[in-house]
């Protein structure tokens, strides 16, 4: 299988279209003019997960470690 992007004349204001086959491009109408937008694989990063105790609570059970009543 293959990927085809073609630009070819025809009668419109631009004086051209685009026409593409199993492609990530893809024409998009933006007010009139035929933009090529390309869809991206990137995805958003996800914010680090917070596992285990916090570090002021480690502080807090290294102290209570520490203590002798």
């Amino acid at each position: 299988m293959g990927r085809a992007l073609l630009a070819y004349n025809t009668d419109n204001e631009q004086g051209f279209a685009f026409a593409t086959h199993d492609d990530k491009w893809h024409p998009i109408d933006h007010e009139g003019v035929t933009l090529i937008h390309r869809r991206s694989d990137r995805v958003a990063p996800r914010p680090p997960s917070r596992q285990g105790w916090s570090k002021g609570r480690r502080s807090a059970a290294v102290s209570e470690v520490g203590r002798s009543d």
